[in-house]
């Protein structure tokens, strides 16, 4: 059986310069401290990083977005700032094709594009290196955060159709910078962040961002606390090797905010009841003081980069994330046609309560002329480890463990000015064991696979393209839960078909895709 989409997706990147609010601005020696009454915003526009037209696409490595047969969007970090983000659902809003499902929460949701489920792990990365994308995350960490829509296995590894989101982390500056902020809400809630960057010495620079940010929400007598702290140092062992290290603490607590509503359904699957109006979700009597979550997400990460020699490049890394979830919900139940409902006691969630994850990558890519024609070759692979753990009482119990590793081929062959086509392959290993409470094996899947991607790019003028792309995907399949033990089923596998078209001008990028997916269910075998 097959799930089919037909979409019409077209999007515009479109700069808007917001007018500023009042705002006093004092300037010291290499500080400036920013007293903030309702909001800051850079009205620099473009010049200041809105549209940015370059992109990195996995171990194809940087490219003009139009030379890309993909649809791309790039939020960066001036978006950011100016919309006082704290977490990607507060960014992920300017993309249309883009959305967070609301499992759990806004800010624990997974990412995904054009309506496809996204995955917690596959789909989602911090340079270069998968992540947890069911976790708390703080955007002030990040220069910006690339979304790249539809099938993109043969380039990343078994993943979802439901794109791949890439954060870049910020890295020390060249020039001694210091930036401090101080922000205070009309409900409350304020906060101080810092961000420093510059070089200890010729051969080490430094970046750290902390922040610390307590009071209420947009509910009367909930709580929203944010504690960051955020270092990067990068090494220059020589002209040609750089170390670049990564340390993050993230701690996040949103209590008293509305629960969920369940709909009970009849054996046939048809609700018993008629869904009310939406409640407001600011009204604090549908949001109890006990109930909410903390999140703590911890990640260590490493990235050798050496330039080999002329038109020769290597990099290698490797990340290590916890992510703790301590969770508390409440689940209300509706009773009538009248939009009444049973109230919920405020319990432990059932999700997931600790994610585990390791992961690394390595490429070599290289520039070479064959037969006329110029070749722009990545060779390498990636790959991770992630333990599930769910919650037994008080006890915390490994509850799936997932292994994934993937190699991958990729080659961008330039025909002439106006012809092009980039072809990628990846062979993937896939293997899943789910645990009982006992910790005794319930379920084990070990499976292989290959995905594939080709596209033909033409660009009659140098500000024009249009392209075609078919893909093929390997997919993992998440565990599932029945009868109180964690089973797994057989890994799906996408395919899609694109045709596109870009359009790059000086202040604005257009684009549009005309896309067809097809994805096997979980009991059909790859």
């Amino acid at each position: 059986m097959s799930n089919k989409r037909l979409n019409l997706s077209v999007m515009a990147a479109i700069v808007v310069f917001p007018l500023a609010l009042h705002a006093d601005v004092y300037k010291l020696d290499a500080v400036e401290t920013t007293a903030i009454q309702a909001s800051m915003v850079n009205n620099d526009g473009i010049s200041d990083g809105f549209l940015d037209k370059n992109v990195t696409v996995g171990p194809l490595g940087k490219k003009k977005a139009i030379d890309t047969p993909y649809q791309i969007n790039t939020i960066p970090k001036e978006l950011s700032e100016n919309g006082q983000a704290m977490g990607l659902e507060d960014v992920v809003k300017y993309i249309p094709s883009a959305q967070i499902e609301y499992r759990g929460g806004a800010d624990l949701g997974r990412p995904q594009t054009r309506g496809m489920r996204g995955e917690v792990v596959a789909n989602s990365f911090w340079d270069g290196l998968h992540i947890v994308s069911t976790t708390a995350t703080a955007m002030e960490m990040f220069d910006d955060v690339q979304i790249i829509n539809g099938l993109a296995g043969a380039l990343y590894g078994p993943t979802a159709p439901s794109g791949i989101y890439s954060f870049t982390r910020k890295r020390p500056t060249a020039d001694y910078e210091n930036t401090v902020k101080m922000t205070y809400g009309y409900k409350g809630y304020g906060e101080a962040m810092a961000d420093v960057g510059g070089m200890a010495n010729d051969a080490i620079g430094y970046r750290a961002v902390v922040i610390g940010g307590d009071g209420e929400g947009y509910v009367d007598n909930s709580a929203l606390r944010r504690k960051l702290v955020s270092l990067g140092l990068d090494f220059h062992l020589t002209d040609r090797l750089t170390l670049e290290t990564n340390f993050s603490y993230y701690n996040y607590i949103k209590e008293g905010y509305s629960g969920s509503y369940l709909m009970p359904y009849t054996a046939l699957g048809v609700a018993k009841y008629t869904l009310p109006d939406a409640f407001d979700a600011t009204d604090k009597k549908y949001g109890p003081n006990n109930g909410g979550r903390e999140i703590t997400t911890t990640t260590y990460s490493t990235k050798l980069k050496y330039e080999i020699a002329d038109n020769w490049h290597a990099e290698a890394g490797y990340l290590n994330q916890r992510a703790d979830r301590d969770m508390y919900i409440s689940s209300s139940t509706f009773n009538s046609n009248a939009g009444t409902y049973t109230p919920a006691v405020v319990k432990v969630s059932p999700m997931a309560a600790r994610f585990d994850l390791d992961s690394w990558m390595g490429y070599v890519t290289t520039e070479q002329n064959f037969l006329g024609l110029e070749h722009d070759l990545a060779l390498g692979g990636n790959g991770y480890r992630w333990d599930i753990y769910g919650a037994d009482g008080s006890r915390r119990y490994v509850s799936s463990t997932t292994d994934v590793e993937s190699l991958t081929l990729a080659d961008t062959i330039k025909l002439n000015d106006q012809w092009q086509t980039v072809l990628s392959t990846s062979k993937s290993w896939i293997d899943k064991d789910a645990y009982a409470t006992t910790g005794a094996t319930t379920s084990e899947i070990d499976n292989d696979g290959y995905s594939y991607a080709a596209s033909l790019i033409y660009k009659p003028l140098k500000n024009l393209s249009f392209y075609v792309t078919y893909a093929d995907s390997l997919q993992q399949f998440d565990p599932v839960t029945y009868l109180n033990k964690t089973f797994i089923l057989d890994p799906y596998r996408s395919k899609q078909y694109e045709i596109g078209s870009k359009l790059s001008l000086d202040r604005v990028d257009l684009s549009a895709a005309l896309f067809s997916n097809q994805t096997s269910n979980g009991l059909s075998r790859v």
